[in-house]
């Protein structure tokens, strides 16, 4: 792991770049839905409620940086020796995929 700070101006993989006000409405819009799924329904399921968290914390720190700095504040990178380089992300990215990855489980175990 290596720190490399990335400006990036788009979405996940580099998608979407320069969409600032398209991705903070979004962002903002999907918060707010699982703001309001929380508090109507006020799920009782451990693993939903801390996925959710999860995806709303990691959201709120991504807006906050499209906000101040009109770009989101990439900072990590991973590889395998000079072969193998996953894209440069941030610590709000690894909550949202953890949170969206528990959420996922939530929902295989409720359907059964």
């Amino acid at each position: 792991m290596d720190f490399f700070i990335l400006e990036n101006r788009g979405a996940a993989f580099g998608i979407l770049q320069n969409k600032v006000v398209f991705l903070s409405i979004v962002t903002f819009i999907v918060m707010a839905g699982i703001v309001y799924y929380i508090i109507k329904y006020k799920p009782t399921s451990k693993l939903l409620r801390i996925s959710l968290a999860l995806i709303i914390s990691g959201a709120i720190g991504n807006l906050i940086d499209r906000t101040y700095y009109k770009y989101v504040v990439d900072f990590l990178t991973l590889h395998y020796k000079d072969v193998y380089y996953f894209p440069t992300f941030n610590v709000a990215d690894v909550l949202v995929v953890t949170g969206t990855f528990l959420l996922a489980i939530y929902l295989i175990k409720e359907d059964k």
